[in-house]
């Protein structure tokens, strides 16, 4: 949820649930200073804890099947620019909104357990997404 807003932020304002799929690192803290052009706004009806299941998995799945090409590999540098980042995140939505994806949510942990979070992902407890909350 955006807290507040720089000079010339115009498309976010305090009170608007975001996600991001790639750029700054870090994700490991209950507030974040986020460049804006690396958020994408959650839809109405969508939840914030289904958005962080699927996004980051959902661009993945969506640049491999309708974007991929060789010059751009990896979906960090497919996403580098905002507009592909925007269509990839708004189709993503779209799949979810019609029940062609699902947010397997396996387990949530407290962000205080990311070191238990991390074993069990490395020992493959895990089964869907795997979810830090504050």
């Amino acid at each position: 949820m955006v807290e507040r807003v720089g000079a010339g932020v115009k498309e976010f304002k305090p009170g608007d649930r975001v996600v991001y799929g790639s750029g700054t690192p870090g994700a490991y803290a209950d507030l974040r200073n986020m460049p804006a052009d690396r958020l994408s706004a959650i839809p109405q009806g969508i939840d914030e804890e289904e958005a962080a299941a699927i996004v980051m998995k959902g661009m993945t799945v969506e640049y491999l099947l309708n974007r991929c090409y060789f010059t751009r590999p990896t979906l960090a540098t497919y996403c580098s620019a905002r507009p592909d980042m925007l269509a990839s995140a708004a189709k993503v939505f779209e799949l979810y909104r019609a029940g062609k994806l699902k947010a397997n949510i396996g387990k949530r942990y407290a962000l205080s357990d990311a070191p238990g979070a991390h074993a069990d992902l490395e020992s493959g407890k895990t089964v869907g997404a795997s979810l830090l909350v504050p």
